[in-house]
Formats: C-alpha cells, sequence, structure tokens
C-alpha cells in the first residue's frame, strides 16, 4: 500500500539532512544527495518497494561520507576500508562500487600505502621484513604479495638488514647469567619474531662474542647437578657422569666447561645431607 509524503522538513542539526513524513508520521531521515536523487516532493506516493530503495540509496550516500571520515585520519587500504563499512548495513555490492569510486577519486591507491607502509616501518620501527610483509598482507589482501615483495627488496636491502641486525644483537651483548649458547638461542628466537630470517640473523651473530659471567654461571651449573645427583645418585659413578653430561649439555652450558667439572672433585655438588 502506497504512502504519501505530507511534509519534508530540514533537520535543525543538520542544514543537509532532511526528515521525511508520511501520512503525517515521521519516517525517516535523508542526506540532501538522496532527496534529489529521488526527486522527492511533497504530496508524492511512495510504495514500499521504492521506500526500500530510498533508504538503501541513504546507506549508500551515508557509507560514502563515513568512508571519507575514515580516510581523512590516515592513508587506509581498499581492504581496510572495506572491513570499517561492512559494519553498517551496506551489501556487497555497494561497498565495492564505494571502493571503486574512492579509488578513482584518489583516496585510496593500494600500491602507495604499501610504499608508504613499508618506508615508515624502515624509519621508525625496529621490525623486520618478513614482519613487515606479514603485516602488509593481512592489510591489503594476497593478491599484492608481488608488488609488498618489490617494494620490501627495495627498501630493506642486504646492508640495511645487516645494520639493524648489528645494532640489535648489540643491545643484547652484556654480560651473561646464562650459558653463552643459550642466550644466541633466545637472541635468535628474539629476531625471528621481529621478522628477521634466520641465515641473515646467524651471519651476524657468528660475529659475537658475548661474555659468560664465569662464577654465576658455575654456580648454576652446580646447583642443576646437585637437583640431578638427586635423582641418580643409586647409579654407578660412570652412568652418573653420562647423566651429568646429558643434562648440561640440554642446558646449553659450555662443552668444555661441563667437562671440566665432571673431570674434578664431584664433591661439591655430590654430598648427601
Amino acid at each position: 500500500m502506497a504512502k504519501k509524503i505530507t511534509s519534508i522538513e530540514v533537520q535543525k542539526n543538520n542544514k543537509e539532512r532532511f526528515n521525511i513524513y508520511l501520512d503525517g508520521e515521521f519516517a525517516f531521515g535523508i542526506s540532501m544527495d538522496t532527496l534529489v536523487k529521488h526527486h522527492l516532493t511533497k504530496g508524492q506516493s511512495l510504495t514500499t518497494e521504492y521506500i526500500r530503495q530510498i533508504e538503501s540509496t541513504e546507506l549508500y550516500y551515508t557509507g560514502y561520507q563515513r568512508a571519507i571520515r575514515y580516510l581523512s585520519f590516515k592513508k587506509r587500504s581498499a581492504k581496510e576500508l572495506k572491513t570499517h563499512l561492512s559494519e553498517d548495513q551496506l551489501n556487497e555490492e555497494d561497498i565495492n562500487r564505494l571502493v571503486q569510486k574512492l579509488t578513482d577519486q584518489g583516496y585510496i591507491d593500494d600500491e602507495d600505502y604499501i610504499t608508504s607502509f613499508v618506508r615508515t616501518a624502515l624509519n621508525t620501527t625496529q621490525k623486520g621484513p618478513q614482519r613487515v610483509k606479514q603485516e602488509l598482507l593481512n592489510k591489503v589482501g594476497q593478491n599484492y604479495v608481488e608488488e609488498i615483495d618489490r617494494v620490501i627488496r627495495d627498501y630493506f636491502t642486504d646492508d640495511i638488514i645487516h645494520e639493524r641486525l648489528n645494532h640489535l644483537i648489540q643491545k643484547e651483548d652484556k654480560p651473561l647469567s646464562i650459558p653463552k649458547r643459550k642466550h644466541e638461542q633466545k637472541v635468535l628466537l628474539k629476531l625471528i619474531r621481529k621478522g628477521y630470517e634466520r641465515h641473515s640473523i646467524e651471519e651476524v651473530l657468528k660475529h659475537f662474542q658475548f661474555d659468560e659471567k664465569s662464577d654465576v654461571i658455575e654456580d648454576k651449573m652446580i646447583r642443576d647437578l646437585e637437583k640431578k645427583y638427586k635423582k641418580v645418585k643409586h647409579l654407578p659413578l660412570y652412568e652418573r657422569k653420562q647423566k651429568y653430561m646429558a643434562m648440561l649439555m640440554m642446558k646449553q652450558y659450555d662443552y668444555d666447561k661441563i667437562k671440566e667439572i665432571l673431570e674434578g672433585d664431584l664433591s661439591a655438588f655430590e654430598a648427601d645431607e
């Protein structure tokens, strides 16, 4: 059943929006764009289907304005904008139309976004190329993997990666209270999480000689041996030494230091209480 427009009023707080009254009752609010597109006038009859079309148009124009505001804060990718617009009641077709329109108008440029993202990551963070790539893929999608790889190669050159890794490892170069091999493994995993490749890390890491606090390390070895002794003291000496060696190697203590302790006086850790 058709309803008649009985009044069109300018909204008090926004002169660009209008309240539409059907059969004397408020029905909905619309923008100037929607009003003009549908040539709405007082006395016009609207079917239920046509009202749905008006509401769909209003959602589209409202989505456009919301998108403009969203894009005004910083650069966004097409994928990010689609996700943002999907929070409204817009259908997929309208979202794609909006994204294409905003791309044509220059508000969205995924290739420029990729370059800007990589440059910013390089200049303001310590992230490695693999992490930057993954973050970008999440933002722009798999279709841009080749473009992302190309830009990352341009910015993250071998010399720059080597320089960044050298700086990051230097920050970890301090007297150690844990075995050197264990510390190196922790540094390696930390840098992999930051997005650097294992072979690049290992290439730089091999030039560092971390210093252990020998007295602290030895004290820890003795405490570990004391705990192990309680579990293996029933075994013959030869077998106990094998167990000690396996345990200490697993904890990544230095082999020469292990050998020195196990060939010395075992009473330092094998004394029964």
